[in-house]
C-alpha cells in the first residue's frame, strides 16, 4: 500500500502541529502531524496484511 500525502497541506500551508495518537478531535485532522497519527493508526484496522509506504510531498 502507497500513502502519498501532505501535498495538499504543503500547499495551503497547513499547521504541522503535535503528534497525536488517541483523543483525536475532528479540528486536529486539519493539522498534518495529528492527521497523519490518526492514519497511521487506522491502518492496521483497513488493511492487517499490507506492506505501507509513506511517500511525503515536501513541496
Amino acid at each position: 500500500m502507497f500513502i502519498f500525502g501532505y501535498t495538499n497541506d504543503c500547499w495551503i500551508n497547513v499547521p504541522f502541529g503535535e503528534a497525536k495518537f488517541s483523543d483525536i478531535t475532528n479540528e486536529d485532522l486539519f493539522e498534518f502531524y495529528p492527521a497523519v497519527c490518526y492514519l497511521a493508526s487506522r491502518i492496521n484496522e483497513v488493511a492487517p496484511n499490507a506492506k505501507v509506504y509513506w511517500l511525503l510531498n515536501t513541496d
